[in-house]
């Protein structure tokens, strides 16, 4: 626990320097200290992080660069790009080359992102991902990370409204993940209004009614499956249909976006950019979730927008929130419900898979490849949580 402390130690340093105080000079040292510590923390790390655990077992059954013309893609587990990505390191036999690899990658994607998206506090952005989602995209969804790096390096196409090439970086990122599907429908919200509550609360009512009425999951499943095996693959979505403590979970991932939108409209902030249509599609992913939590796996994609427009929000317009005090408790309630889902997230009870465990214990302690150590409640909590998963290898 004491090597995370010190890393949120070294990435606060710049966020009270720069961003805060707005001291000039030795800002880009700053900016490549912090990215090197990100990625030495999660490249040296050992069997930390759940999907770390299950990639590091199925490591040496993928194919080598040499087997690569052999391999049979079409009947594999994953994605092609995932055997591509993994091929040179399993030539070298080396999980931890890969990790260092899927680190840097990851990293300087999500560095470059902030620093062009939030230029005024980018290292404020970069402290809320290491505290939300460090863990979750170096350590966990390690195939789906890559796809959201690919969305945030074709982010700028979308923006310039160059569709081809967007769709084409979709192409890219499916090969690596299926769940990157979401982005062929970020396009569509460019056409919204997208600076007022009103959106967002005719957006939420409207995919709720929608659900309520029609089962998508099952029909999709129908028309392209079909039969048993379409009844199998309802049956795992559906395993895990949130409860009413689910729902409200759900709930309040959206608050902190329905508090954004409702303060920039208020004082009449230009909402109607690209990050906002993004935030739209988020609200729709998060109410979806309300019903079927698979689609809780498309708002990964969607987070870093969601961080951007907060932060940019906070710090672009200080003086004017700390000169109201009504917009004040707006984005106070925003931070704050933004902090509890984090807190939800690492605190969510798991003594069903190990006895008084959290969440958390995936991650602590924090064990190096400098000195590797098993954790036998980490790997234990992992196993009984992996061993539910009897369709998908996540």
């Amino acid at each position: 626990m004491l090597i995370y402390l010190v890393v949120f130690l070294i990435l606060l340093i710049p966020v009270i320097r720069f961003d805060l105080m707005r001291i000039e000079g030795n800002k880009d040292l700053w900016f490549y200290i912090s990215l090197v510590t990100l990625i030495l923390l999660a490249g040296l790390r050992y069997r930390v992080g759940g999907d770390t655990i299950i990639y590091m077992r199925l490591f040496s059954t993928y194919p080598s660069l040499r087997e690569l013309p052999t391999f049979d893609f079409e009947n594999a587990s994953y994605n092609r790009l995932w055997y591509l990505f993994n091929a040179p390191f399993v030539s070298m036999k080396s999980f931890t080359m890969f990790q260092i690899a899927h680190a840097i990658v990851v990293n300087c994607t999500f560095f470059w992102f902030f620093r062009k998206y939030v230029p005024s506090a980018y290292f404020t952005a970069i402290l809320v991902y290491f505290i939300g989602y460090f863990f979750y995209f170096n350590m966990e969804v390690l195939r789906e990370s890559l796809s959201i790096c690919v969305l945030l390096l074709s982010y700028p196409f979308l923006e310039k409204r160059r569709f081809i090439p967007f769709y084409l970086m979709c192409i890219v990122a499916m090969m690596f993940h299926t769940s990157s599907l979401i982005m062929l429908f970020m396009p569509l919200t460019l056409i919204v209004r997208r600076d007022r509550l009103w959106v967002y609360l005719l957006t939420v009512v409207g995919v709720i009614v929608f659900l309520s009425v029609f089962n998508i999951i099952e029909i999709i499943l129908n028309l392209i499956l079909g039969g048993a095996i379409a009844k199998s693959v309802y049956s795992y979505l559906m395993r895990d249909e949130p409860n009413f403590f689910g729902i409200l979970a759900q709930a309040l991932g959206m608050i902190p976006f329905f508090f954004l939108a409702f303060g920039r409209g208020l004082r009449k902030y230009n909402n109607d950019t690209t990050l906002g249509a993004v935030l739209v599609l988020l609200v729709v992913c998060q109410t979806a979730g309300m019903f079927v939590s698979i689609f809780t796996r498309f708002s990964n994609y969607l987070v870093p927008f969601g961080i951007a427009l907060l932060v940019n929000t906070l710090y672009e317009h200080y003086w004017d929130w700390t000169n109201s005090f009504f917009i004040k408790t707006v984005m106070g309630c925003a931070m704050l419900t933004y902090v509890l889902n984090i807190g939800n997230y690492y605190y969510k009870d798991r003594s069903e898979d190990y006895p008084g465990a959290h969440h958390l214990y995936i991650y602590v302690p924090y064990n190096s490849v400098l000195n590797p150590q098993k954790d036998q409640r980490r790997e234990t909590l992992v196993r009984n949580m992996r061993s539910k998963e009897v369709l998908f290898d996540f």
